[in-house]
Order: C-alpha cells, then structure tokens, then sequence
C-alpha cells in the first residue's frame, strides 16, 4: 500500500511517459540511460533526455546511481520508493510490458 506522500509521487511518474518507462524499466533490472533510451523503440528518444530523467528520478529519490563516481555510462536502479512505485504502476496498468500499454513513439499515449 502506498501512503499519501507515496501517492504524490505515483502521480508525478505516472504523468510522465518517460518518468513511467524508466520506473517500470529499472524495476525489471539496473541498467544505463543508453539502455533505456534503446528500450523506446522505434523512434528513441536521445539518452540526454533520459539522462535528465533520471537525474530528475535520483533527486527524488526514486532511483540510485550504482556508479556515482564515474561521469558517463552510469548505472541506474531504482531505490526503495521507486521499487514501490514500480509495483503501483504494475497494479494499475497491468502486469503486461510496458510497451504494451502505451505507445511510445511520439507523444500518442494510448
């Protein structure tokens, strides 16, 4: 169960496309932006903006950089909120792909 402060946070990822692939992404596995902006298919979006997603995401505390001290190819998971975030989103949308529920290329959210 997600608390009232948790509830916030569920809404803020959810009302992002690319805040929720990345959530939903890192739940499955620690990865690297260039990873999940390969994930994004067929039109990907460039791992800048995906960077700064998760940079967005580590300053929440949504996600943890398991390599703080190098500067490029970093990897990512997500922390604690984000796994119970991760789980919320699944409960709502469906244990399904992601992909599967929304339409990532372009800006079509089914």
């Amino acid at each position: 169960m997600v608390d009232l402060g948790d509830k916030s946070e569920l809404s803020f990822v959810m009302a992002s496309k690319y805040r929720e692939h990345i959530v939903r992404s890192l739940y499955e596995r620690p990865k690297r932006a260039s990873e999940i902006a390969s994930e994004l298919n067929p039109n990907s979006p460039p791992s800048t903006l995906v960077s700064r997603t998760l940079s967005i995401l580590l300053k929440k505390g949504i996600v943890e950089c398991l390599t703080p001290d190098i500067r490029r190819n970093r990897i990512f998971r997500l922390a604690d909120k984000g796994k119970r975030l991760a789980e919320e989103i699944i409960k709502i949308l469906g244990s399904s792909s992601f992909t599967t529920s929304r339409h990532y290329a372009g800006a079509r959210i089914l």
